[in-house]
């Protein structure tokens, strides 16, 4: 959590310019020493990440940067209008996978953003932008759902 004001100031200059919202973030991973006879150093992990809405803006940041509610109007909104709070899940699974004790290969799979929530991170300097007209929204999105998939191969040249 980190918070920072201005004491006796006007409210549009009481809060300090990109001070993040507060932010929760848990993760629970649940190892599995073996699963089968083949796979080793398994797990499997959940997370998640809330991030609170942040009302507590600068309000300057328009007037400082020329933006007039006339020529750019989505934009000055942006400013001086609050970011929504989100809430983000996540899954993965991975492990070794062996043969004869020796470690094949490791596979590693993961999905942030597992409900395709869509969120604007207060931080992003791309709220500023202008109405994107396919989705009616102002300022680019962060990703939504994303899926990785890691493999690692080991190479071993000294048993040739």
């Amino acid at each position: 959590m980190v918070y920072g004001g201005l004491i006796g100031t006007p409210d549009s200059v009481k809060y300090l310019p990109f001070v993040p919202p507060t932010r929760i973030t848990a993760d629970l991973k649940f190892p599995v020493k073996e699963l089968g006879p083949s796979v080793k150093n398994a797990y499997f992990k959940v997370g998640l990440i809330d991030c609170f809405e942040q009302k507590d803006i600068y309000e300057q940041y328009a007037i400082y940067n020329g933006l007039n509610t006339a020529l750019t109007p989505f934009e000055y909104k942006a400013s001086t209008t609050a970011t929504k709070g989100y809430t983000l899940f996540s899954v993965g699974a991975g492990g070794d996978f062996a043969n004869k004790g020796h470690v094949v290969c490791s596979i590693y799979l993961a999905c942030t953003n597992l409900f395709n929530t869509p969120y604007m991170d207060y931080m992003s300097r791309f709220k500023y932008y202008p109405v994107n007209y396919t989705t009616e929204r102002v300022g680019v999105f962060n990703m939504g759902r994303n899926i990785s998939f890691k493999l690692l191969v080991p190479l071993d040249f000294r048993n040739g």
